[in-house]
C-alpha cells in the first residue's frame, strides 16, 4: 500500500515538472514576441522586456530563445542608429543559433547582420551574408515571405555597389513572390525598389509606373514611410526630366512623412534632394542650408558614404554661390574621405569591435562555468539526502519504460498503416498526373478542332468560287472555240464571203462582246480566290512556325493578325474584331506558343459573347516591355472569381463546354517569357484581358 502511494506521488511529480518546464516555455516565447511588437515605436521599452528575457533563457538554457533576443536586441539597437551594439547583438545571436542547431533562426542572423553591413556601406560582406542566409532558407523549405525578403535584400545590396542590371533582377523576384502570397504591404515596397532601379537607368516612364503603383497602395494604407519612399524616387524622376516644380512638391512632401516615423537617415535623403533641386532652381542660399542639414544628420546616424557624398554636394552648391572658399574646403574633405587611409580606419574599427564582442563572450562563458561550478557543489551536498529519492526515482523510470515500450509498438503499427496509405496516395498522385496530362491533350485538342473548323470554313468560300468560275469559263471556252473554228477556215480560203458571214452570224448568236467581258470577270474571279486561299495559308504557316523551345525575334502585331484570320471564319455573323496596333519592336520569344495564347483568349471572349459584340485588340511599345489588350463587351466576370480564372481545371463554362485548362495554359507560357497578364472586368461591362510581355526576357536563347 505504501509503495502504491509512494509511485502515484513521484507520478504525479514528474508530470508537473514537466506540465511547468512546457508552460513557462510558452510564456518565454510569448514575453520575446511582445518585445519585437515594441521595436518599431518603441525601442527602449523593447530592451528593456529583451534584457529581462537573457537571464530567463540562460537560466533555462534555451540556445534558440536567447538567440531570437539577441536578434531583436540589433533590431531595437539599430533603430536608435546604435551600430555598434546592434552588430554585437547580432553576431551573438548567429553564434547561439549555431549552438541550437537551428537552421532557420540561423538564416534571420545572417540576413539581420547583412542588412547592417549594407547600411554600414560594407557591402561585398553584406552580400556573402545575405547569399548564405537565401540558401539556408531554401534548402530548409522557409515560408515565400522570409525569401522574398532575402531577396529584396540582396537586391538593395547589389543596388548600392552599382550592379543595377543584377538588382532589379532580385527585386523582380521579390515583388512577384510577394504578389503571389497576396501580401499587398511588401508588393508595394518591391514595387518602389523597382521604381527606384528605373530611375538611375534613366527609363522614365517605367520608373513611373512601378512608383505610382506603389505610391498608390501607401496612400490608400496612410502609410507614411513608404510613401515617402515612393515620393522621394519620383521627386528624382521629375527632376531629372526637367519638372522641377513637381519634384520639389514630392520632395516636401516626402520630407514631412519621414520626420513623421523619426527616421533620419531618410529625413538626410529628404533634404539632399531639396538641396539639389533649388540649386537647379537658382536658390543657392536655400540650398546651402538644407546640405548642411543633411550633413549633420549623416555624421549623426554614422553613414560614412553620405558623409562623403554631402560634402561633394556641399563643394557643387558654394561654386555656383561663387563661395569659392568654403567649396574648396568642401572638396577636400571630400577628397578626404575618400582616400584609403579613411577605408583603412574603418577596417581597424570593425576588427576592434570584433574582439570586443569575442573578449565579451569569453567572459561570459567564465561566468557560466563558475555558476555551473557553485551548481554542482550544492549538489555534492545534497547527494546524500538525494539517496533515498534516487530509489524512488529508479522504480518510476522503469515503469516509464515499460510505458515508453508498449508506446513504441503502438507508434509501430501506425508507421506500417502510413507507409500503406502514402503507398496508396502515390498511386492516386500517378493516375492524377495522367489525368492531367489527358485534360491538357483534350484542350489542345479541342483548340484544334476550332482552328481547322474556321480554316475549312474560310478556304471553302473561296475555293467554291474558284470551282463555279471555272465551270462557267469552260462553256465559254466551248463557244470561243466555234469562232476559231471559223476563223480557220478565213485563212485557209475556203468560201471567204461564206465563212465571214457565218462567222458573222455566231458572232451575234453568242454575243462576243459579252462573252468576251465575261470570260474577264471569271479569270478575275479565280483568281481573287486564289488569292484569298494564298493568304490562309500564309496566316496558317505566320500561327505555326518556329515550334522549337528558341526565342527568335518576331512581330507580335503580325502573330495576332495570323491568328484572327484563322479563326474569322468560325466567328458568328454578328461578332466583329477590331484592332488598333500600335507600333512595335520585334519582341525575342516563341512566337507560335504566344500565338497559342492569344487563340485561347480570343476564343474565351466569343464564347463569352455567344451571338452578337464586339472584340477589340490593342498593342502598344510601353518601356522595355509591349502591352497586348484583348478586350470584349460581353457579361463579365464576377470579382470572385477573378482570382481563380487562371486555375487548372476551374472554369465558369456549362458543363461539357470546357475543361479550364485554356487560360491556365496561357498563363504559364506567359509567365515562361517572363511576362505577366492582368485582368479588368466588371459584370454587366465585359471583360479585358492585358498580357505584359518583355521585348527581350532574362530566359531568351536567341539563336540569330
Amino acid at each position: 500500500m505504501y509503495t502504491n502511494y509512494c509511485i502515484a506521488t513521484f507520478l504525479t511529480l514528474f508530470f508537473f515538472i514537466q506540465m511547468s518546464a512546457q508552460v513557462d516555455s510558452l510564456e518565454r516565447w510569448e514575453r520575446v514576441e511582445y518585445a519585437g511588437s515594441l521595436i518599431n515605436k518603441q525601442p527602449d521599452s523593447a530592451l528593456l522586456v529583451l534584457a529581462k528575457l537573457v537571464d530567463v533563457g540562460e537560466k533555462a538554457k534555451d540556445h534558440a530563445l536567447l538567440s531570437k533576443v539577441a536578434n531583436y536586441q540589433g533590431i531595437s539597437l539599430k533603430r536608435k542608429s546604435n551600430f555598434e551594439g546592434s552588430e554585437a547583438a547580432y553576431l551573438r545571436s548567429i553564434d547561439l543559433a549555431r549552438l541550437a542547431g537551428d537552421s532557420l533562426l540561423l538564416a534571420e542572423g545572417l540576413y539581420s547582420l547583412g542588412t547592417l553591413y549594407r547600411h554600414m556601406g560594407n557591402f561585398s560582406e553584406a552580400l556573402v551574408l545575405l547569399n548564405q542566409s537565401l540558401e539556408l532558407r531554401i534548402e530548409n523549405e522557409a515560408a515565400p515571405l522570409f525569401l522574398a525578403r532575402t531577396y529584396n535584400g540582396i537586391g538593395s545590396v547589389l543596388h548600392a555597389s552599382g550592379k543595377r542590371e543584377e538588382a532589379i533582377k532580385y527585386f523582380r523576384k521579390s515583388h512577384l513572390t510577394h504578389q503571389q502570397i497576396g501580401n499587398e504591404r511588401y508588393a508595394a515596397s518591391s514595387a518602389v525598389n523597382i521604381g527606384a532601379m528605373y530611375v538611375e537607368m534613366e527609363q522614365t516612364d517605367s520608373a513611373i509606373h512601378y512608383l505610382e503603383k506603389g505610391l498608390a497602395y501607401y496612400r490608400e494604407k496612410k502609410q507614411a514611410f513608404g510613401t515617402a519612399a515612393a515620393l522621394i524616387n519620383l521627386s528624382e524622376v521629375y527632376m531629372k526630366t526637367g519638372n522641377l516644380k513637381q519634384a520639389k512638391q514630392y520632395s516636401t512632401e516626402a520630407l514631412a512623412n519621414f520626420k513623421t516615423v523619426g527616421d533620419e537617415a531618410r529625413i538626410g535623403m529628404s533634404l539632399s534632394s531639396l538641396a539639389k533641386i533649388e540649386q537647379r532652381l537658382g536658390n543657392y542660399q536655400v540650398a546651402i542650408d538644407y546640405a548642411r542639414q543633411s550633413l549633420e544628420i549623416a555624421q549623426k546616424v554614422g553613414r560614412t558614404d553620405n558623409v562623403r557624398d554631402q560634402y561633394l554636394e556641399l563643394s557643387e552648391v558654394y561654386a555656383d554661390a561663387r563661395q569659392w572658399k568654403d567649396a574648396y574646403l568642401a572638396q577636400r574633405t571630400h577628397h578626404y574621405l575618400k582616400d584609403s587611409l579613411f577605408n583603412l580606419e574603418i577596417d581597424g574599427q570593425m576588427q576592434e569591435q570584433q574582439a570586443k564582442f569575442e573578449a565579451a563572450e569569453k567572459d561570459r562563458e567564465i561566468a557560466q562555468l563558475k555558476k555551473e561550478q557553485e551548481l554542482e557543489a550544492k549538489q555534492r551536498q545534497r547527494l546524500l539526502a538525494g539517496l533515498l529519492i534516487s530509489a524512488g526515482l529508479a522504480l518510476l523510470a522503469f515503469l516509464f519504460y515499460l510505458g515508453r515500450r508498449r508506446a513504441i509498438d503502438k507508434l509501430q503499427k501506425e508507421q506500417t498503416v502510413t507507409r500503406q496509405l502514402l503507398s496508396e496516395q502515390e498511386k492516386l498522385l500517378a493516375n492524377l498526373n495522367q489525368a492531367q496530362v489527358s485534360l491538357v491533350q483534350s484542350e489542345k485538342m479541342v483548340s484544334l478542332g476550332q482552328l481547322t473548323a474556321g480554316i475549312a470554313h474560310e478556304i471553302n468560300n473561296p475555293i467554291n468560287f474558284i470551282t463555279s468560275s471555272a465551270t462557267a469559263l469552260q462553256y465559254n471556252f466551248e463557244d470561243i472555240q466555234k469562232i476559231l473554228e471559223k476563223i480557220e477556215l478565213l485563212r485557209n480560203g475556203n468560201g471567204q464571203k461564206t465563212t465571214i458571214d457565218a462567222l458573222v452570224r455566231l458572232s451575234d448568236e453568242l454575243q462576243s462582246q459579252e462573252l468576251s467581258e465575261e470570260t474577264a470577270q471569271l479569270i478575275s474571279g479565280i483568281n481573287t480566290g486564289a488569292e484569298r486561299t494564298l493568304k490562309i495559308v500564309n496566316s496558317l504557316r505566320i500561327f505555326s512556325r518556329n515550334t522549337t523551345e528558341n526565342f527568335h525575334p518576331a512581330d507580335l502585331n503580325e502573330g495576332i493578325e495570323s491568328t484572327i484570320a484563322l479563326v474569322r471564319g468560325s466567328l458568328p455573323a454578328d461578332i466583329f474584331i477590331k484592332t488598333h496596333f500600335g507600333e512595335l519592336p520585334p519582341a525575342v520569344c516563341q512566337i507560335s506558343r504566344l500565338n497559342q495564347v492569344f487563340l485561347n483568349i480570343i476564343n474565351n471572349a466569343v464564347q463569352a459573347l455567344a451571338d452578337r459584340g464586339t472584340i477589340q485588340i490593342s498593342t502598344e511599345h510601353i518601356g522595355d516591355e509591349i502591352k497586348v489588350t484583348i478586350e470584349d463587351d460581353g457579361p463579365g466576370i464576377d470579382a470572385e472569381n477573378h482570382r481563380r480564372i487562371f486555375e487548372p481545371f476551374f472554369t465558369t463554362k456549362a458543363v461539357g463546354k470546357g475543361t479550364g485548362l485554356g487560360l491556365s495554359i496561357s498563363y504559364g507560357i506567359v509567365e515562361q517569357h517572363n511576362g505577366r497578364i492582368e485582368v479588368e472586368s466588371e459584370v454587366g461591362k465585359g471583360a479585358a484581358f492585358m498580357i505584359w510581355l518583355p521585348v527581350v526576357p532574362a530566359n531568351a536563347e536567341n539563336d540569330d
